[in-house]
């Protein structure tokens, strides 16, 4: 008996070793092999179904999730969520869960307003309704005081806009019939000015976290106006003299709400960060700190004007803040010094920057960092100075000592720059432009301490993408060195040089032409002596020129200029 009749008896220890299909019938093993080819498309088939399935199980899971979040009647959405134990009714957006305050790591909270006007000074009237129009020049640089707003105690309305008094000339005063605002309260925090003769230090840092931490700084010096002297050009001159006054730095922070219950969620507050390196000995900067909740605030239904529901984001207006230096004295006795900031740090994202006329403040090193909003400087001076923001632009007067460096995006860079080599420096006075998808444009004036006012070394560098660069120096000492580099694509560059400059160039574009206009004569001279200038000129191909240029021999090689750009045109004039 062969083994199959044995196991189909019932002797089920037989294992089954062989093939039941006869190899010798061909149209019975055709039919196996076409019963496993419909087998598989069934398996197949069932797999496709069960995979389209879970997608459209998962799409309507999402979908219900996002009706559940943006449903379209508060009724419905209200039944829904009793039915799984949501909660139920409607709830206007004022919920009782904490919201985590984001304080980042290094920073200490020495003491945090609580909105009744004593953080450090009491209310006083130094904020009047109606103001002249030379003091609010100082505290609104871009000239336009029909944005101020009254500050008319720690709680209450605010008047808005300001309207020209036509009876008083001169002065800004609210509107006649004033609108009124949400709930208006401030901080203010004093810091006192340390001796920097004498080793001390004066290191501020402002920082601001959260969602909601967004609004205007102005960083301004109290009476600049009443004490600037003329000279024959009709030039104002600030006179650097003693610091007046009780020689503090005043912080003021606005902020404005419609329910008093989001001053929880609101920290303004007295800061210590230690800006050292780790490892090395502390180095405190004291400061203010706005931290709000970082999630994008709540939302709440309310009807419009013909009774459609509309979302609305719950949240304060900006935050305004003012940090005002004390005035200096404009006697002729007294000793002409600036106020001395050690370090000036403003961390400050979603925050417009406005520096003033600040040139009786000299910041060692002062960075001004946002995110989203512009930065503007009417005078600012110092040794090292670092603008930074995005899809903002930059823009005023800097004069750097050691290096200014401006950095954005998607926005333009508009400086005035002066660069000053002290007559001990050893390194290059230098200036950073740097962007993409925004011009720059940038006049530069290079200065020398020294006692004949020459020489001096200058390194400036120029980058951008997809936007034009246009650099003018239209003052530079005699016998200074310049190191210039500048850079785009697809977009031209024009540079125009400083007739002191000496040294190398070298053009390079793509699929376009570069241009050379020199001045040679004698008449252009700039020490007068009637020399003609050297010009040394090597065409190295359409798109390639490289020379050299000179008054004297022996500065052929005292600096050089390096221009680049990608299918657009370069200029470069001497």
């Amino acid at each position: 008996m062969d083994m199959e009749s044995q196991r189909l008896l019932g002797d089920e220890k037989l294992p089954i070793t062989a093939d039941p299909t006869s190899k010798d019938d061909p149209e019975l093993a055709a039919l196996t092999e076409l019963e496993t080819q419909r087998l598989r498309q069934r398996q197949i088939r069932k797999r496709k179904c069960r995979r389209f399935l879970h997608f459209l199980s998962i799409t309507a899971l999402f979908g219900f999730v996002l009706w559940m979040r943006h449903g379209a009647t508060v009724g419905t959405m209200s039944s829904v969520k009793g039915f799984f134990g949501l909660g139920g009714g409607h709830h206007d957006h004022d919920h009782d869960h904490d919201h985590e305050i984001p304080v980042p790591r290094g920073v200490t909270l020495l003491k945090c307003t609580n909105w009744d006007g004593k953080d450090d000074l009491a209310p006083s009237s130094e904020y009047p309704s109606a103001l002249p129009l030379d003091s609010l020049s100082s505290v609104f640089p871009s000239g336009n005081p029909d944005k101020a707003n009254v500050r008319g105690g720690c709680h209450g309305r605010k008047f808005w806009p300001f309207k020209k008094d036509t009876k008083n000339a001169g002065v800004i005063s609210p509107a006649v019939f004033p609108r009124t605002s949400p709930i208006n309260s401030y901080a203010e925090f004093t810091f006192p000015l340390n001796d920097t003769e004498k080793g001390e230090e004066n290191k501020f840092f402002f920082i601001s976290r959260g969602w909601w931490s967004a609004g205007r700084v102005n960083v301004f010096q109290k009476g600049l106006s009443e004490i600037r002297d003329w000279d024959d050009d009709d030039v104002r001159k600030p006179v650097l003299g003693e610091v007046k006054g009780d020689g503090k730095v005043k912080v003021h922070v606005d902020i404005s709400y419609e329910d008093e219950k989001y001053l929880q969620y609101v920290k303004v507050c007295r800061i210590a960060v230690n800006t050292g390196k780790e490892g090395e000995e502390a180095k405190l900067s004291t400061g203010v700190g706005i931290f709000t909740p970082e999630g994008h605030g709540h939302r709440r239904r309310r009807r419009g004007r013909h009774g459609h529901r509309r979302h609305r984001r719950d949240r304060p207006q900006p935050f305004y803040v003012t940090i005002e230096f004390p005035e200096t004295s404009s006697s002729k006795d007294a000793k002409s010094k600036p106020i001395n900031v050690t370090e000036f740090i403003a961390d400050l994202p979603l925050f417009s920057q406005d520096f003033g006329d600040l040139k009786n403040v000299y910041f060692e090193k002062l960075v001004a960092a946002t995110v989203n909003q512009p930065l503007y400087s009417v005078s600012t001076w110092g040794s090292t100075l670092i603008f930074s923001t995005v899809n903002a632009g930059i823009s005023g007067a800097f004069k750097a000592l050691k290096a200014v460096v401006l950095v954005t995006k998607n926005a333009p860079i508009e400086a005035d720059l002066e660069l000053v080599q002290t007559e001990d420096a050893v390194n290059s006075t230098v200036a950073q432009l740097i962007n993409a998808n925004g011009h720059i444009t940038a006049r530069t004036t290079l200065t020398s301490t020294s006692e004949e006012g020459t020489g001096g070394n200058f390194t400036v560098g120029s980058a951008t993408v997809n936007a034009p660069v246009d650099l003018t120096f239209p003052s530079a000492p005699i016998n200074s060195t310049l190191y210039l580099g500048a850079s785009t694509v697809v977009s031209p560059v024009n540079i125009t040089l400083h007739p002191t400059y000496q040294g190398g160039f070298a053009l390079k574009t793509l699929l376009a032409s570069t241009t050379l206009n020199a001045k040679r004569d004698p008449e252009d001279d700039p020490e007068g002596k009637g020399r003609w200038r050297g010009l040394d000129v090597f065409q190295r191909g359409y798109g390639r020129l490289e020379g050299v240029t000179w008054w004297d021999e022996e500065r052929k090689k005292s600096g050089f200029v390096k221009i680049e750009s990608t299918l657009a045109p370069i200029v470069l004039a001497l």
